[in-house]
């Protein structure tokens, strides 16, 4: 079995989380829900998650995505 952080990591890159608007907590609250469906059925806990999660799911990937926003915008280019 995959380490959680590791799986984790992996869900989070495959959902391309940081389309979602940065204070919708709401949507961060669905994709947290999931999150908890999907560590269920590949056979870890919740409690497991919430801990590699730092104690709060919804805040742990609001935080993912504000730094992948930050990180994008570094490299970004403006054209005219």
């Amino acid at each position: 079995m995959m380490i959680i952080d590791d799986w984790i990591e992996d869900r989070l890159e495959e959902r391309r989380f940081a389309a979602l608007p940065a204070g919708e907590e709401h949507d961060f609250a669905i994709l947290a829900g999931v999150l908890r469906a999907e560590a269920h059925a590949a056979g870890y806990s919740v409690e497991s998650l919430v801990e590699a999660c730092d104690g709060d799911i919804v805040a742990y990937i609001m935080s993912r995505q504000l730094r992948s926003v930050a990180a994008e915008g570094a490299g970004a280019e403006l054209t005219l």
